[in-house]
């Protein structure tokens, strides 16, 4: 944060750098007066929302009901899904999701139609209980058919109320600042959200963005979210036993994210979250949770496998999968989709995402798929997942030469960084 410079902020805001020894112990809380600090206990009930990639919440829910997370009772809204569960369950939804953007908490929910009225309910929020005296704060503010519509205005009453917790001046940074930090997890960024004048307050737990799992060094062009190639895999259906093939892996993300769940690793166990610097964060909690992970770590014996014709993408893909501690069951080479041998073990899957768009130029693709489709017909009972734009899903099929015996009728479509692109998704006769 040293490298972040402070936005213009009235004379009352200063910019600090607080260091704080994380103990078990929550850290001191911002004080309100004279009124009594209120603990918060990791078992209290809290209203969680997951967020994903649209497209991906019915496999989200999914994962978090299989990692024990979801209870049973649940809402699905376009983008993720809201629950309710304890701190324990918001720690874990940050590390174990692999299709998680990130990890909100709920603070309140209101309706306001004035600023004076929008004052009123924030401060009857517990900031105490969340942020520390000189925390460093970001905003990230919405607002659609409300009479409060001018974020900036929004981010001032916020900045003027919790600064009235504060014993200790605030820092505030730009979402393009905190982006850009080397430890984007030290700010704490409140999300307000105004929808028919109703307004959701909640603080982002997780800190930059949860496909940033720290284990990239280095990418390669137009590379591929870590979220949206572990949705591409679990898409698929694979089941983390039997052999997966990407034949373009450029930096080894797909296969990389299948080896974290063959593993059973944790997506997370690399990088830090903003919860870390909350008051009420519970260290020992953590740490039992980073112990429990440990516990079901798993070394597989199939096949996971990935190859591309650019050489340099594969010493890439491969320094990768060695920081994420899955270099031992990948077997990275460097190679032509043409090339590819028979695979003559049991069957398995082909998950890729196929070059499309700013990595191909824009040219026609059909002699492209015509060589993936030689490829497939060597995989007989293979499944497989291919990405790429919706439009080209009808001349995958129709110049591939390779005949399926089942075939996704409506291929799922997501957005990647803001282009449109479907999961096509079928079974090699």
């Amino acid at each position: 944060l040293s490298r972040l410079s402070c936005l213009r902020q009235p004379r009352w805001v200063q910019a600090t750098n607080p260091r704080r020894k994380n103990t078990d112990a929550p850290a001191q809380a911002l004080s309100a007066g004279d009124k009594p600090h209120k603990q918060v206990v990791h078992k209290q009930k809290l209203k969680i929302f997951v967020a994903c990639a649209p497209g991906f919440e019915g496999l989200l829910e999914t994962e978090l009901k299989s990692l024990g997370i979801l209870p049973t009772k649940c809402i699905r809204y376009e983008g993720g899904i809201e629950m309710k569960g304890d701190l324990k369950d918001l720690y874990a939804a940050n590390l174990w999701s692999s299709l998680a953007s990130r990890v909100l908490l709920r603070l309140a929910e209101f309706k306001a139609t004035n600023f004076i009225n929008f004052e009123e309910h924030l401060r009857t929020i517990s900031w105490g209980d969340y942020l520390k005296p000189g925390a460093c704060i970001a905003y990230r503010v919405t607002s659609k058919n409300s009479r409060l519509f001018h974020t900036a205005a929004i981010s001032e009453r916020v900045t003027k109320i919790i600064s009235n917790f504060s014993d200790k001046p605030l820092s505030f940074f730009s979402l393009e600042q905190v982006e850009k930090s080397e430890r984007p997890s030290d700010v704490t960024t409140i999300v307000v959200r105004f929808n028919n004048d109703i307004c959701t307050v909640s603080l982002d737990s997780s800190g930059g963005h949860l496909h940033k799992r720290g284990y990239r060094v280095a990418v390669t062009k137009a590379p591929l979210r870590e979220t949206l190639a572990a949705g591409m895999v679990k898409y698929s259906g694979w089941d983390s036993e039997s052999p997966l093939l990407d034949p373009f892996c450029g930096s080894g993300t797909i296969p990389i994210e299948a080896a974290l769940m063959a593993t059973r690793q944790p997506p997370g166990k690399l990088r830090r979250f903003s919860f870390m610097s909350w008051v009420n964060f519970r260290k020992s909690l953590w740490n039992g949770i980073l112990k429990e992970s440990e516990k079901k770590m798993k070394n597989p014996e199939h096949v996971i496998i990935g190859s591309d014709r650019d050489a340099g993408a594969v010493e890439i893909a491969k320094k990768n999968s060695e920081r994420a501690n899955v270099d031992n069951f990948i077997d990275f080479s460097h190679q032509s989709v043409s090339d590819l041998k028979k695979y003559s073990g049991q069957k398995g899957c082909i998950i890729s995402n196929l070059p499309y768009g700013i990595r191909t130029g824009n040219k026609d693709r059909r002699n492209l798929y015509a060589q993936m489709g030689k490829v497939m017909n060597k995989y007989p009972g293979w499944q497989v997942v291919f990405m790429l734009q919706p439009e080209e899903v009808k001349q995958l099929v129709a110049s591939c030469g390779v005949r399926f015996s089942e075939m996704s009728a409506n291929p799922l479509v997501i957005d990647n960084g803001g282009i449109a692109v479907a999961l096509f998704k079928a079974k090699i006769a």
